[in-house]
């Protein structure tokens, strides 16, 4: 596909998506180039078919040198986020390059429904899982971590912290390296939800705690449906919290 086939945009029109970076000072300069387009091009702010200025006038306008340009082009072209041809360099359609973009940064960019409509799929089969296969030492961290978070409702920075460790944990229970490696990624992003709805909903606290017992309660039972039904109701009742007004 040529740039006339990607409904290329005039530069001119579009510079001011280049206004913002700033890497002329310091070392490192194609890195730190690399990072600010990377950052751009993920969050739409350098949108698919954008075209760039040419070499020359895009490093007048970065003040870089030609040689740091091109390296930042080079990585980027090597993580499917550009294309460089004779006829100029452009962003790719999205669905070129968020094949190679990590998890994180996707989620990051995901609104908040996609974001808790991933967390129902995930952690329910998590749940599943771990109910067939939790240890004694999985159940009784469980355990414990719900009685931390019962002892914490002054303090919802703690109780965050539990809460997130007990689906960590149900993560770990489910013996899914890849379901528990993707627990890990998004857990920050988790936290902050979480977090949100606590303070949004005093009474979401409570219904927490409990939530965690009934899914405990289900693993211990090794009763895969049920601990799927209780931690999909315990998510939406998280996203209720967070849709209102």
């Amino acid at each position: 596909m040529n740039i006339e086939q990607h409904g290329k945009m005039k530069t001119e029109d579009n510079a001011k998506f280049l206004d913002s970076i700033q890497v002329s000072s310091g070392i490192n300069i194609s890195s730190k180039l690399f990072v600010e387009l990377r950052e751009k091009i993920i969050s739409g702010d350098l949108p698919p078919g954008y075209v760039f200025p040419n070499e020359l006038a895009l490093c007048e306008k970065l003040k870089i040198g030609r040689s740091s340009l091109r390296e930042a082009f080079h990585a980027l072209a090597t993580i499917g986020l550009i294309t460089r041809t004779k006829q100029g360099t452009y962003v790719n359609e999205k669905f070129d390059y968020v094949a190679v973009t990590p998890l994180g940064e996707l989620l990051k960019q995901s609104d908040i429904n996609d974001l808790m409509e991933f967390r129902v799929m995930l952690e329910s089969e998590i749940a599943a899982l771990a109910a067939a296969r939790a240890t004694d030492e999985d159940i009784a961290l469980l355990s414990q971590y719900i009685e931390i978070m019962r002892t914490s409702m002054d303090d919802i920075e703690q109780l965050t912290k539990y809460d997130t460790r007990f689906h960590l944990q149900l993560s770990a229970a489910s013996q899914n390296l890849l379901l528990h490696h993707t627990m890990n990624v998004v857990r920050s992003i988790y936290e902050t939800v979480i977090s949100q709805a606590f303070h949004k909903d005093k009474n979401i606290m409570y219904r927490a705690v409990d939530f965690h017992e009934r899914i405990l309660h289900a693993v211990k039972e090794r009763d895969s449906q049920h601990a799927r039904e209780v931690t999909n109701e315990h998510i939406m009742d998280v996203m209720n919290v967070i849709r209102k007004d």
